[in-house]
């Protein structure tokens, strides 16, 4: 027995050794979770997406709208503006679907002032088709340089759904019309000649406000004095020798015409215009005879010296323009010389009766 057998403890026994086994982890474990994480991740983005998308998406009709509508777009209007009315109408769903397809579409900056034909319930993309369309536009008129009060309402009437006889009554009341004061109540001149957008429920008394408007917009009378050739110039004056130019000459020689008539006043002359007569007699011809040249007007100024009492045409700023800034020469006279319009021009009375007798020879006066 040894000494470890006192204590109990076999020597030729192994001590027993504890082993502390480490547990293995399982690597699909983790993965998955990871897995799970960013699955659920993704869902709150893509569903944030969806969230937002909804939330942000642009409100706007489908297809081309039922129903009719007009709109009307004004000078100066942005894509903002035309969306805002189109929206109040109910042609459009938001401004910003009108906006996006402007956006879109460079032709959008082209959109012309006027009235509209559209229909509710229009996608944007749709209703800009249809303000891209000239053909579109509704009221729209052209009245041209050097026609008459009455020549003007024959054009208004045949290119408006307005009325002959609500247009003439209208033009029966120039004070009601907003005339300048240099028109001393004559509405004759005073129509301005361009194309103008009518407003879809625009009166007769509204449109032919509007022209006169128009012509006080672009005529200031501040710019119609002066003097030429010893005649001194006033609104009224400028205006009358305008509304002659136009139905005297062509433009290319609106400037002769025009120093004729000075140089005419200037001697004390008659200015002999058959536009005058023709004007007092409600015509609009080329010639006179021997005997309407008798006509007892006071437009008649084969009769009477000086400039007629009022115009004689609705004169464009070409023709105001010319009677402000006549051409130099000493002509007295002038004549229709082809079929073309031009005219023959000289101060000496004999060469214009041989150009005359000439012109009417050829059929051209």
């Amino acid at each position: 027995m040894n000494d470890l057998s006192i204590l109990g403890v076999e020597d030729d026994q192994p001590r027993r050794r504890r082993h502390h086994r480490r547990k293995r982890r399982n690597p699909v474990g983790p993965a998955l979770s990871l897995i799970v994480v960013v699955a659920l991740a993704v869902g709150v983005v893509f569903g944030a997406r969806a969230i937002w998308r909804k939330a942000s998406a642009v409100p706007d009709y489908e297809g081309s709208g039922t129903g009719t509508v007009y709109v009307e777009v004004h000078d100066g209007d942005t894509a903002a503006d035309i969306g805002a009315t189109m929206l109040k109408a109910h042609v459009i769903k938001s401004t910003r679907a009108f906006r996006n397809a402007a956006e879109e579409d460079q032709r959008s900056r082209g959109i012309q002032p006027g009235t509209y034909k559209l229909r509710q319930h229009m996608s944007g993309a749709a209703a800009l088709s249809i303000l891209l369309e000239p053909t579109a536009r509704v009221g729209r008129v052209t009245v041209p340089e050097g026609l008459t009060v009455n020549q003007t309402i024959t054009v208004l009437t045949k290119d408006t759904k307005l009325k002959s006889a609500a247009l003439k009554s209208a033009a029966a009341k120039p004070a009601q019309l907003g005339l300048p004061d240099y028109a001393n109540g004559k509405l004759e001149g005073f129509l301005f000649p361009t194309t103008y957008n009518l407003p879809q429920d625009a009166s007769a008394a509204n449109v032919l406000k509007m022209m006169v408007e128009q012509q006080r917009k672009q005529v200031s009378p501040a710019s119609l004095t002066g003097t030429v050739a010893g005649v001194k110039l006033t609104p009224e004056r400028v205006v009358i020798i305008a509304s002659l130019l136009e139905k005297e000459a062509i433009t290319s020689d609106f400037t002769k015409v025009s120093r004729v008539i000075y140089n005419r006043l200037a001697h004390g002359m008659p200015l002999q215009l058959d536009s005058t007569i023709n004007y007092a007699l409600g015509r609009n011809k080329a010639r006179v005879s021997q005997k309407q040249t008798q006509t007892n007007s006071p437009y008649n100024t084969y009769l009477h010296k000086g400039l007629p009492p009022g115009p004689i045409a609705n004169p464009g700023l070409t023709a105001i323009s010319a009677a402000l800034h006549p051409a130099g020469g000493d002509w007295l006279y002038f004549i229709k010389k082809d079929r073309a319009g031009h005219s023959f021009f000289t101060a000496d009375p004999k060469a214009f009766a041989k150009q005359k007798t000439k012109s009417q020879a050829e059929g051209v006066y």
